[in-house]
């Protein structure tokens, strides 16, 4: 064998080992190790920019035209990875045939259960002298509940609100803010984690129902990664730590607010700063939360950025009695996040 072949193969076995190596080092990370940690926080958070390791190798292996079988099992591993680590379900995913019946109670108006109810979740900010559309903007999705974050001044906001909002009620808190359709009223909260507290309203549903609103925007997660300084290190293990317990003061705000105040049904959502399925979500789900996307999602589910989605960042949890039938992402620009749309059923 030739000098040159050798060393051909010898790129193409190394290339092909690495492509390997980093798949499988990846999904663990992924799938057992989550953001438990302050370094699977770093690897996990922004999914789609650790897909393109793999690429390089196989690259180089698609140089090689006497290595199909290495080029061949690389793609294959590759696609594993994606499957195992992509919420890719709801692309494949229809609306239900029940949205038909959601549409037919939204016409009637019906005080009777159960009650159809449109909420949407958007995080503004980012827009650059635009927010003076987003009503308009908004006012085709006919929803009944919208939540923002990042608000701006509520003079700028609702500026000239029109026919359609002139009766709804809106709620500002600083950060988080809220437009309802029906009657709404603010209760008291505290900060769950360093940022701003999460805005919990209360609304007044048809029928004597009542449904408990927690619109939030958590804090960020660390990126911050310097193997040489200790202090970086240090600093990075305690954001990290701060950013875990957020969620586990969150879900004791909720359970607090829940046996307080005895809504019949609770609805999460707003910016989480961290995709689905993250393991530092797990306390809303032990106080019987669900996300509305795995089930119900229907599309491409990620909202950061609006330009290039590619993380689900904005996520709408809800309580168990509530039928969730369809979620999309609709809208970007003026922010620089997407916005959430989900249908549902209030029993």
């Amino acid at each position: 064998m030739k000098a040159s072949a050798r060393w051909t193969l010898w790129w193409t076995r190394i290339s092909f080992a690495v492509t390997l190596g980093l798949t499988l080092i990846l999904m663990i990370a992924y799938l057992a190790i989550s953001d438990r940690t302050a370094l699977g926080e770093w690897i996990t958070i922004w999914p789609p920019l650790l897909w393109c390791f793999g690429l390089i190798p196989l690259a180089i292996l698609s140089l090689n035209r006497h290595a199909p079988k290495y080029f061949a099992f690389s793609c294959l591993a590759i696609v594993v990875f994606l499957a195992t680590t992509t919420e890719w379900r709801s692309l494949a995913r229809r609306d239900p045939p029940r949205l038909a019946r959601f549409e037919e109670l939204r016409r009637s108006e019906s005080a009777q259960p159960p009650l159809a109810l449109r909420v949407i979740t958007w995080n503004i900010a980012g827009g650059a002298g635009g927010h003076e559309r987003l009503l308009g903007l908004l006012e085709p999705m006919a929803a009944d509940l919208m939540l923002f974050q990042e608000s701006p001044d509520q003079n700028e906001h609702l500026a000239d609100p029109g026919t359609f909002f002139s009766d709804w009620t809106w709620l500002d808190d600083g950060d988080c803010a809220l437009l309802s359709r029906h009657p709404a009223r603010r209760l008291p909260a505290r900060r769950a984690g360093p940022w701003s507290a999460p805005q919990l309203t209360l609304i007044e549903l048809p029928g004597g129902k009542r449904l408990l609103v927690v619109n939030v925007r958590l804090m960020l997660p660390s990126l911050r990664l310097n193997l040489f300084s200790a202090s970086a290190r240090a600093h990075q293990a305690s954001e990290h730590r701060a950013r875990m317990l957020q969620f586990e003061q969150l879900a004791d705000l909720i359970a607090e607010a829940r046996d307080e105040h005895q809504p019949d049904a609770v609805i999460l959502a707003g910016d989480f700063n961290t995709p689905g399925r993250m393991f530092s979500l797990s306390p809303l789900s032990h106080i019987g939360l669900k996300d509305c996307w795995p089930g119900a999602g229907v599309g491409w589910g990620a909202t950061m950025t609006a330009d290039f989605p590619v993380s689900r960042i904005d996520q709408c949890w809800t309580s168990r009695e509530i039928e969730v039938l369809r979620a999309r992402v609709i809208l970007g620009a003026p922010s620089d996040h997407r916005a959430l749309l989900v249908d549902m059923l209030v029993p």
